[in-house]
C-alpha cells in the first residue's frame, strides 16, 4: 500500500500525536479497536475528539480522516445545542473577540444543515445575524465606502 496513504506530513505528525504508526493507512480506512487501545493518552483523547465531532465512533464508521482531521482542525471548537452554540458565538462578539466566523464542518454535511436550521434563527432573534444584505456588492454589504477614482475624480486640468 506504499505511496496510497494520505500524505507523509500529515500522517507522520498524526502518527506522533497518537503514538502509533498510521503512516500506511488509507484515508477511509476504519480506525479499529485495537487503535484506541495501543494509543498514548493524547492519541486516545484525539480519536475521542474525532468521534464526537464526526457523530461516529470507533469499530462503526469512524475513518482514519475524521481523526486526522480531528487533528489538523485544533480546539476551537463549539458543541451543544442551538442556544449553547449561539451563547459561545454571542460571548464572543460582545467580547469584541472577532467580527465574524467562519463555520465549517469538517466531517457531515448534515452538521451544516443543523447549524442553518437550528442556530442561525437563534442568532437572528440575537440581533447577531443579518436578515438581509445592505447593498449589491460586497463593499455594500461590508457598510464600506467607495474610495475616490483617482483618474476620474481629478479636477479638470489635472488629467493627463
Amino acid at each position: 500500500r506504499e505511496g496510497q496513504g494520505m500524505g507523509s506530513r500529515n500522517l507522520g505528525a498524526l502518527s506522533q500525536r497518537i503514538g502509533l504508526d498510521v503512516t500506511w493507512v488509507q484515508r477511509d480506512d476504519v480506525v479499529g479497536e485495537s487503535a484506541r487501545q495501543e494509543a498514548h493518552p493524547d492519541g486516545k483523547r484525539l480519536i475521542a475528539t474525532a468521534e464526537q465531532r464526526s457523530w461516529r465512533s470507533v469499530g462503526q464508521d469512524l475513518t482514519w480522516r475524521d481523526v486526522l482531521y480531528a487533528h489538523i482542525w485544533g480546539e476551537h471548537v463549539a458543541v451543544g445545542g442551538p442556544t449553547e452554540i449561539s451563547d459561545y458565538i454571542e460571548r464572543w462578539l460582545r467580547a469584541g473577540a472577532c467580527n465574524g466566523f467562519n463555520i465549517q464542518s469538517a466531517f457531515l454535511m448534515q452538521q451544516l444543515d443543523a447549524f442553518v436550521a437550528l442556530v442561525v434563527p437563534e442568532l437572528r432573534r440575537r440581533g447577531l445575524f443579518r436578515d438581509a444584505y445592505r447593498g449589491t456588492t460586497l463593499r455594500e454589504h461590508l457598510g464600506l465606502p467607495r474610495p475616490a477614482n483617482t483618474v476620474t475624480d481629478q479636477p479638470e486640468g489635472a488629467r493627463a
